[in-house]
């Protein structure tokens, strides 16, 4: 499944770096994007609207598990209506209904 190709835009920023970047018509650095968005450490991976405005960040390491979590439920809006540990739980006791179910 790639979920990225069709709903999102990566986009890496060195935030240490001098670099000019274009951000809604505006010529800035990585490093005051970085301070835009308060990144503090690194990894971090910002989940932003396509106004820029964000959604929520993730810092430090995530596994393609987790990752995957966080992508649908940032994809199918679901930030505007539940937590993301919510998210998690109902996501896990749905595969859980699942495999009992084809277990039958």
């Amino acid at each position: 499944m790639c979920i990225r190709d069709r709903s999102y835009v990566a986009v890496k920023v060195n935030g240490q770096s001098g670099k000019k970047v274009e951000v809604n018509g505006t010529q800035i650095t990585e490093r005051q994007l970085a301070g835009k968005y308060r990144v503090r450490a690194y990894p971090v991976t910002w989940f932003l609207m396509p106004s820029g405005e964000p959604i929520a960040p993730r810092t430090g390491y995530v596994g393609a598990e987790e990752f995957l979590y966080i992508l649908n439920w940032v994809k199918d809006d679901l930030y505007e209506e539940i937590s993301f540990q919510e998210f998690v739980k109902q996501e896990q006791e749905k595969k859980k209904s699942e495999k009992k179910q084809s277990k039958r």
